[in-house]
């Protein structure tokens, strides 16, 4: 954002403050109105920015993807910049500087540095914040790296042409005489920069593109990012294509005085605008509710009020969520009728041979209740020779072989079968 028109024509001899004669041409009054506009405008996005910072902090959400260092480090540049050109246009207004002072070399070399570093960081905050953020968001980790690679390799050169632009300026400035060659190596390199700069913000245009697609997918996470992105981009590419048509057409004129003064006055209120909003477009998407989830990594899971049953709980054929047609399921470890299998049988049943059902009685050879099948009500018969017992068995007589389980008939002849197994068995 170079400085438009030159304030060298109106530096008059005598202290025309003095005079109340200053900025009695059109052109001083419009070039410090827009001035004037712009700062208050870029000091009134400092104080939202403070009181969205403030607002983060009550609710808990420090984190934003614009931080005072970058973005607030952006804002302050401009600020700083703007001050420096209205100061510069009052001191030449009122007589106090006049052309080739070093005073007022001095405020130009201050205001190229400040105002390159501002539009380093505009394009610094695109490149390596804003777009991976979004590619981030989206989940795209391939374009995420070209991105990043993409985005250093244009921001290493746009650094390097800012360096060398800044240095040849000042040692420009301070020169009486200045070569044609040397005149023409710094226009150059100025159309040079200014090209370089409309590629950076094409290729960040082209990303930032992608980035919209990928994550429009999302509904949850494309609110209010996903559509003030085309604002962005026609604000970045507007400010650089401006800019650069300004310098070609500034730095290709063979004179000053062939230049149209109010036409460059009021491009240069047009790269403003562009300029302006591509810093409150930053700061609206960064506001954004979608990058409550590029803190969480995925949106929350979805609640339930109840667990689902487990499957083992269930009979074969059953329904999930109605086990035994309703009824309600027990705890196996707190039935009575059912305890643990664990527990050892008294000596004095194994000695006899009779296995322990584990249910508080003692069963016929061949009767046993598993209770890994505790749910399904029945009992399974088991052969005798996988019934452990520390006895050698016995042959066992036809009438005594392992016959089908009736539940009710054993628990009506539970104690007769108890007490006439020992005479049996003898």
């Amino acid at each position: 954002m170079a400085r438009r028109g030159g304030s060298s024509g109106y530096s008059i001899g005598g202290n025309r403050c003095a005079r109340y004669d200053a900025f009695s041409d059109s052109y001083a009054q419009a070039y410090i109105s827009i001035v004037g506009i712009f700062l208050l405008a870029f000091i009134i996005l400092v104080g939202c920015m403070m009181s969205r910072s403030g607002k983060l902090k009550r609710k808990g959400r420090s984190k934003s993807i614009l931080r005072w260092y970058h973005y607030g480090l952006g804002l302050l540049a401009v600020i700083v910049s703007f001050i420096i050109l209205v100061l510069q246009l009052v001191l030449t207004e009122c007589g106090v500087l006049r052309s080739y002072d070093s005073g007022l070399t001095a405020l130009d070399v201050t205001f190229m540095v400040i105002d390159k570093v501002a539009e380093l960081i505009l394009l610094g905050m695109v490149l390596f914040l804003l777009v991976p953020q979004i590619l981030k968001l989206a989940g795209s980790s391939r374009v995420y790296k070209a991105a990043l690679f993409g985005g250093a390799a244009f921001f290493a050169i746009m650094c390097i042409l800012a360096v060398a632009r800044v240095i040849v300026y000042g040692v420009l400035s301070y020169q009486t005489y200045i070569s044609i060659s040397a005149g023409n190596s710094y226009r150059r390199l100025v159309k040079g920069y200014t090209v370089m700069y409309l590629l950076s913000n094409i290729f960040a245009a082209v990303f930032l593109v992608i980035a919209a697609f990928k994550v429009k997918m999302d509904r949850e996470r494309r609110k209010g990012i996903v559509g003030w992105i085309p604002a962005l981009i026609v604000c970045l590419i507007g400010y650089s294509i401006d800019n650069m048509v300004v310098v070609f057409i500034t730095y290709g004129a063979r004179r000053r005085s062939d230049l149209d003064k109010n036409g460059l006055l009021a491009a240069y209120c047009i790269t403003l605008i562009f300029y302006f909003g591509a810093f409150l477009v930053l700061f609206i998407i960064a506001r954004a509710t979608g990058w409550e989830y590029a803190d969480q990594g995925h949106p929350p899971a979805t609640q339930y009020a109840h667990n689902p049953a487990d499957p083992r709980n269930h009979p074969v054929g059953g329904q999930p969520g109605a086990p035994y047609g309703g009824m309600q399921q027990m705890d196996p470890t707190k039935m009575t009728g059912y305890p643990q299998s664990s527990t050892p049988a008294p000596p004095y049943a194994a000695a006899q041979g009779m296995p322990y059902s584990g249910n508080g009685m003692y069963e016929p050879q061949g009767q046993v209740h598993h209770t890994n099948t505790w749910n399904s009500g029945v009992y399974a018969p088991t052969p005798v020779h996988q019934i452990p017992s520390p006895v050698p068995q016995m042959p066992m007589p036809m009438h005594q072989m392992p016959m089908p389980y009736n539940a009710p008939l054993a628990a009506a002849n539970r104690d007769s079968t108890a007490t006439e197994l020992p005479a049996r068995q003898q």
